[in-house]
């Protein structure tokens, strides 16, 4: 936690646990687990996630599908026309 910027620090310390819990499990962690840590363990948590963000999500997000798809169908109608 003492290796995030002090704005950053000062926002997560503010944060309730509530937009914690919902921020961790929107970023794919296991709800139960992010349930049942503690203040303490949760910031570190939340700590480390911003740190140390994952390289590759580890959920779908439902707006990320549809731009996806059609990344991939521009592609496909671009090759054709080649």
């Amino acid at each position: 936690m003492d290796d995030l910027p002090e704005d950053t620090r000062r926002e997560i310390v503010k944060m309730s646990s509530e937009r914690k819990h919902l921020r961790l499990v929107r970023e794919g962690y296991d709800e139960e687990q992010i349930l049942a840590l503690d203040r303490d363990d949760l910031l570190d948590t939340l700590a480390r996630h911003i740190l140390f963000p994952p390289t590759v999500p580890s959920v779908w997000r439902k707006s990320e599908v549809p731009r996806v798809e059609w990344n991939v169908q521009r592609r496909q109608l671009w090759k054709t026309k080649m």
